[in-house]
């Protein structure tokens, strides 16, 4: 189920990046890169975040499943 709802969460990223929705505000501000600035597409999209920026998600994402659904 867990990854069910990842793959839903990337579907909804695709749709609204393509539809034009974006956040306002910095994805990195040390690269000067604005959330405007990313490319509509789905793997130009992916290609867009800082290195920094995927371990960040990927860090906050393990602690959520660890915390919440008590792994230890």
């Amino acid at each position: 189920i867990k990854h069910g709802r990842a793959a839903m969460l990337g579907f909804l990223h695709v749709i609204a990046i393509e539809a034009g929705v974006r956040l306002p505000g910095y994805l990195s501000v040390s690269q000067d890169l604005k959330f405007s600035d990313v490319p509509a597409g789905c793997f130009a999209s992916l290609e867009a975040v800082p290195t920094a920026g995927w371990l960040q998600i990927m860090v906050l994402t393990c602690m959520h499943v660890l915390i919440c659904f008590d792994m230890f």
